[in-house]
């Protein structure tokens, strides 16, 4: 989400700080995503990640033409045996930067 709305389209990365093997999905319309790292949606490896978001090039909507990368402070971690659903907020308040 980036300010309170639902970002459709383009692709969520996860990389892991201190490297690994970084996971990747696609925003659906609704602005789920299932992550994918070396078979199409087995999720992340346990670890933890900064987020990045890469938008649609040539998308007609501000919210999904642009490239967001999450603050290196606010990681995101998976955890064995958890569910890990993450709702992602975009803000530069939250230190996200584009």
């Amino acid at each position: 989400m980036r300010d309170g709305k639902v970002v459709p389209g383009g692709r969520v990365i996860f990389a892991p700080i201190g490297g690994g093997q970084p996971a990747h999905g696609v925003l659906q319309s609704d602005g789920t995503f299932k992550l994918t790292t070396m078979h199409p949606d087995d999720g992340a490896n346990v670890g933890i990640y900064q987020v990045s978001i890469v938008g649609e090039r040539g998308s007609e909507s501000e919210a999904t033409r642009g490239d967001y990368r999450g603050p290196r402070d606010k990681p995101l971690e998976v955890v064995a045996g958890k569910s890990n659903e993450f709702t992602i907020n975009i803000s530069k308040q939250d230190g996200w930067q584009y």
